[in-house]
């Protein structure tokens, strides 16, 4: 192609690969691209026009960030909301549902195959510039998905959020003060699940143990420390999904993608070898149990602490150090 080694046919090239094959108009004119050639370009189909004004490479697969890219570009009011909002920051248990904008009640956007969701309040807090694309932010997300996803996902993403300390309880609860109104989506489910949910609970990991924590008050277990830490008389610090200090018992949940092979059952066998020499007993429950019998797993686990609790550990238990930090 005559126009191959051209510099404002390189910088094309180069901006495509570093942003999601999508470039506008105004950016292939403004690197010297004359009109002739981007009327060239799109009538051999090297470039696919998306709307007015923004085009994506033909030799890029397309894919739905490509229409986010393309709806930030044309207009600055465009953010990147909902479940594509989630996907960007990795949120679990978030359907693939999209693309969706968000953009304010006043403004116009028309890029076919794009949901726009229009929003009187659109707080500078809320949205985060990402270089291509504008984010609601992880608390903005989850509160506009809420309705969207259900209580218990939501759930746990706002445990995913919290133990990962990409906010605070605190900003939550701020989040819904600003934003919370009965019209207004994700407000009713949003609400309800921060509302039962305490601000000294410690995070926990992973959905897994998020359900096997959701079932210990119908088990009868009481409320254990979540992510406790147990020192041993070697100096070494291990961390345990769930305990029960008075009780000197540990509960982990396995997910057999984390705990597989050899090598890793070596590791969780020679740890609770190591809590044992100080009195601690570790329980585990799978993600088989949780999936096909997790009410009687944890009547087991329960029977365990209740009977652990009636003994006073202190007088058969060497002394160790554990706490939740």
């Amino acid at each position: 192609m005559p126009e191959a080694g051209v510099p404002w046919r390189l910088a094309m090239n180069a901006w495509l690969s570093a942003h999601y094959g999508v470039i506008t108009t105004a950016r292939l004119l403004g690197m010297g691209c004359p009109d002739s050639s981007l009327a060239g370009l799109i009538k051999r189909g090297d470039l696919i026009t998306i709307a007015r004004g923004v085009h994506r490479s033909a030799h890029v697969a397309p894919h739905e960030d490509q229409l986010l890219v393309a709806a930030c570009a044309l207009s600055p009011h465009a953010v990147v909301g909902f479940t594509s909002a989630a996907k960007h920051w990795n949120f679990r248990r978030i359907p693939r549902r999209g693309p969706h904008i968000l953009l304010a009640h006043e403004r116009a956007l028309n890029i076919p195959g794009l949901i726009v969701h229009r929003c009187r309040r659109i707080d500078p807090i809320d949205v985060v510039d990402c270089g291509d694309l504008r984010v609601t932010s992880p608390p903005r997300t989850i509160f506009d998905c809420a309705d969207m996803i259900g209580a218990d996902a939501t759930e746990s993403v706002i445990e995913q959020l919290l133990d990962q300390q990409t906010c605070s309880m605190w900003m939550l609860t701020e989040t819904l003060r600003r934003l919370g109104h009965h019209r207004r989506p994700g407000t009713r489910t949003f609400r309800a699940v921060l509302g039962r949910r305490p601000a000294w609970r410690r995070a926990v990991q992973t959905d897994l143990e998020k359900r096997v924590r959701d079932g210990f008050g119908e088990a009868g277990l009481p409320e254990p420390e979540a992510q406790y830490w147990i020192e041993t008389p070697a100096g070494n610090r291990y961390r345990f999904d769930f305990a029960w200090p008075s009780a000197m018992v540990a509960l982990e949940v396995d997910d057999s993608w984390w705990h597989a092979g050899a090598a890793a059952s070596h590791m969780d066998k020679s740890r609770d070898l190591e809590v044992a020499t100080i009195g601690w007993l570790t329980l585990r429950i799978t993600e088989v149990d949780v999936d096909t019998g997790l009410p009687a797993a944890l009547a087991k686990v329960a029977a365990v602490v209740a009977s652990r609790m009636a003994v006073p550990q202190s007088a058969v238990a060497p002394a160790g150090v554990g706490d939740a930090a």
